[in-house]
């Protein structure tokens, strides 16, 4: 009978545990637009520059100086928990569609160990960026 009742116990513990792990787990790790501003270097075989500033501005262009003078896009990007969109509104080669509306795009970002962006795609009908965001870590290359 303690045996029966200490299985049970053990039992029980271990599907307590099970269900607090899978919670843990379910929680939504979050990333902040703190933790994203700064200029970052992709390290892809593109290697554009990308500005995220607190203000919730971007720009991406071919060499960090070109970031002010001469982007490819320009726009707004939104953070909500691990999703950033990416929403243009100008720029030397901005995704636009066949009407002349620019296209948004949305990635999954994750801040690696090494301090690096990754940015899964899970939305963007904009080919370009869609080809150059995921591929490669990006790199902080100004805080």
């Amino acid at each position: 009978m303690k045996t029966t009742r200490r299985i049970s116990a053990v039992v029980s513990i271990l599907i307590v545990l099970a269900f607090a792990a899978s919670y843990a787990e379910e929680k939504t790790p979050s990333i902040t637009v703190e933790d994203l501003t700064g200029i970052w270097h992709s390290t892809g075989e593109y290697s554009p520059y990308l500005q995220l500033d607190e203000d919730g501005t971007f720009r991406v262009a071919g060499a960090a100086p070109w970031l002010e003078t001469s982007p490819f896009e320009v726009g707004q990007f939104r953070l909500e928990g691990m999703l950033v969109t990416f929403v243009p509104t100008g720029g030397a080669n901005a995704c636009m569609d066949r009407r002349g509306n620019y296209q948004s795009g949305s990635y999954r970002v994750e801040l690696t160990k090494k301090g690096q962006l990754q940015f899964i795609l899970q939305e963007d009908p904009c080919q370009v960026r869609a080809n150059a965001f995921p591929k490669a870590p990006w790199s902080r290359f100004e805080p």
